[in-house]
């Protein structure tokens, strides 16, 4: 799983470290209890972050569902308006919504992208 969050920021960097910060991913979760938290990812030396969202219950994904929020928003806003958490559970797949990093003129953040 490490390797399919370190490939979803290639797409921004050109060089990829291989180890999430603190050496390796980690989620707080329990059998029954769903993870819904931010996660740090060192790359090229500057440290980007991503929600992750794992459903409760959750044994093995199905799949691996990447949510890209909008230019001006953020992850935590673009889950207030897509609700992909049960798009996520029906499916029992991980849930990845990486930050962009570029601060955008009227507020949230925006990808490298005109």
């Amino acid at each position: 799983m490490k390797y399919l969050i370190l490939l979803l920021f290639f797409i921004g960097s050109s060089v990829i470290a291989t180890e999430p910060q603190g050496g390796r991913l980690q989620a707080n979760t329990s059998e029954n209890t769903a993870v819904n938290e931010v996660q740090e990812i060192k790359i090229s030396g500057t440290t980007r972050q991503y929600r992750l969202f794992i459903p409760s219950g959750l044994s093995k994904p199905e799949a691996i569902l990447f949510d890209f929020h909008g230019s001006g928003s953020h992850p935590e806003q673009h889950l207030s308006i897509t609700h992909m958490q049960k798009v996520a559970e029906d499916l029992q797949a991980l849930l990845v919504l990486p930050k962009a990093a570029r601060p955008f003129p009227r507020g949230g953040f925006t990808w490298n992208v005109p």
